[in-house]
């Protein structure tokens, strides 16, 4: 029997997605972006000299770039080294990340990933983002349901 790949889309997991990607593009104001410029090369180049890059968006607002850096594992001393190089670092709350690896729809569960909004320097508006990522995770559903 053939199954048509779009309805992959309509599992919970998907469904969850969905929804998570919504409320933060809502919360942050952030806009996915297409463009793969110099600046953006090098903020990536930089990350990934100390944490995996995986699950890559890149996003921006008000001209200011962000990379959006989902990867698995622990990441907290590479949130430090990054951190020290003078890059604004964001440990997005789980229940407002986007992809969340490792579907789980049991109550308590945690996605093996972490989610690490990254930009060039901490600015004003990296630090609004912030405020307003840890404003919305008081109410926001939890990160596996629909």
């Amino acid at each position: 029997m053939k199954v048509n790949y779009e309805f992959k889309y309509l599992t919970p997991e998907w469904i969850c997605r969905a929804r998570r990607t919504t409320l933060f593009l809502e919360v942050t104001g952030l806009k996915p972006s297409k463009a793969q410029t110099k600046a953006t090369e090098k903020l990536i180049e930089v990350v990934r000299k100390h944490m995996p890059i995986d699950h890559l968006t890149v996003l921006k607002l008000k001209g200011e770039l962000f990379i959006l850096n989902e990867p698995y594992g622990d990441q907290s001393k590479a949130m430090q080294a990054l951190i020290a190089e003078g890059l604004s670092v964001i440990k997005v709350p789980t229940n407002l990340s986007i992809y969340c690896g490792r579907f789980n729809n049991q109550i308590g569960a945690l996605p093996w990933t972490t989610s690490f909004l990254i930009s060039a320097k901490p600015t004003i508006t990296s630090w609004y983002i912030e405020q307003r990522l840890n404003l919305a995770n008081m109410s926001a559903p939890a990160w596996n349901t629909q």
